[in-house]
C-alpha cells in the first residue's frame, strides 16, 4: 500500500498544494496494480479520484505543525503501508515504512528565520522543524528537489543524503505554456498592458522566505542598461494584507528599491 501525503491540498491552485494534487492525480492512473491510501484533511472532496484502487484516510491535525508526528503516529495504521511520501517530511519516529521526499526548500536548516513566528514559540517551533527535516532527509530512500537551487543546499548542509538525491523539475500544464506565435503572444500583451513593452511577470504572495528582494536585484542587473517594467501580483495575506498590481521603472543609474512602489 502506497500513501500519499495531501494534507496541504487546498483551494489555493499554487506550490505544495498543486504538486501533491497532481501527484493524488496521476499516480495511481500510472500504477493500477497498487493500493494507493491518500491522507487528506477531509476537506477537499475533489483530490480522490475516481479509481478502484484509490481510497482517502482523512487525519485530524496541521502537517505543519510541531505535534504532526505524534498526530500521524496515532492516527495511521502503518503496518500494511509499503511506501509513503510527503513534502514537508515531518515523520513519527517510529514509522516502519519506506519514505520518499519531495522537498522544495530546506530552510528550516538554512534561514529559520524567514519561516519561524515571534516568541518563544517560534523558537520551540523552529528548532523542532529543524529536527523534523533533518531526519526526513536521511530516513528518505529518496529525496525528490524540483530545483538545482535546493540540490545545492542539500549537497551543502546534509552531504551524506548526496547519493539518494533525485533533481525532477516541474512539469509545465499546457494552459501555462506560451504560444508559439509571436503575433498572438505581442497581442496578448498588448491586450493586458495597453502596449507592446516588455515586461517580467513575478507573481507570489509577500513572504520573507520566497525572497523577492533578490529577485528585485535579479532584474535591475540583468535590464541595468534599459528601461523595463516589472509588475507584480501579492495577493492578501495574514500579515501585509491586499498589496495592488505594481509597476516601476528598472533604471541603470537608479537605486531599484527607491522605485519600488
Amino acid at each position: 500500500m502506497i500513501c500519499i501525503e495531501c494534507r496541504t491540498v487546498c483551494w489555493n491552485p499554487s506550490g505544495l498544494p498543486s504538486y501533491q494534487r497532481a501527484l493524488a492525480r496521476h499516480l495511481p492512473e500510472i500504477a493500477p496494480d497498487h493500493a494507493f491510501r491518500l491522507l487528506t484533511d477531509g476537506r477537499d472532496p475533489h483530490i480522490v479520484p475516481s479509481l478502484p484502487n484509490v481510497r482517502e484516510i482523512a487525519l485530524a491535525g496541521d502537517p505543519r505543525s510541531v505535534l504532526a508526528p505524534a498526530l500521524l503516529a496515532r492516527q495511521l495504521d502503518a503496518s500494511r503501508v509499503t511506501l509513503l511520501h510527503a513534502t514537508a517530511g515531518f515523520y513519527p519516529p517510529g514509522l516502519g515504512a519506506r519514505v520518499i521526499t519531495t522537498v522544495h526548500d530546506v530552510l528550516w536548516i538554512t534561514d529559520p528565520e524567514w519561516l519561524r513566528p515571534r516568541g518563544l514559540g517560534g523558537r520551540i517551533r523552529a528548532l523542532a522543524c529543524r529536527r523534523y527535516v533533518s531526519e526526513a532527509l536521511q530516513r528518505s530512500e529518496r529525496v525528490i528537489v524540483p530545483s538545482e537551487a535546493t540540490w545545492r543546499a542539500i549537497h551543502e548542509q546534509v552531504p551524506s543524503v548526496a547519493s539518494r538525491l533525485r533533481l525532477i523539475p516541474h512539469g509545465v500544464g499546457r494552459e501555462f505554456c506560451a504560444s508559439d506565435d509571436a503575433a498572438e503572444v505581442r497581442g496578448a500583451v498588448r491586450r493586458i498592458l495597453g502596449s507592446d513593452v516588455r515586461y517580467v511577470l513575478e507573481v507570489g504572495r509577500a513572504a520573507a522566505y520566497r525572497n523577492q528582494g533578490g529577485l528585485i536585484r535579479a532584474f535591475a542587473k540583468a535590464f541595468a542598461s534599459c528601461q523595463e517594467r516589472l509588475f507584480s501580483n501579492k495577493p492578501r495575506t495574514r500579515t501585509c494584507g491586499p498589496v495592488p498590481w505594481t509597476s516601476f521603472t528598472i533604471g541603470a543609474s537608479s537605486s531599484i528599491w527607491n522605485r519600488l512602489v
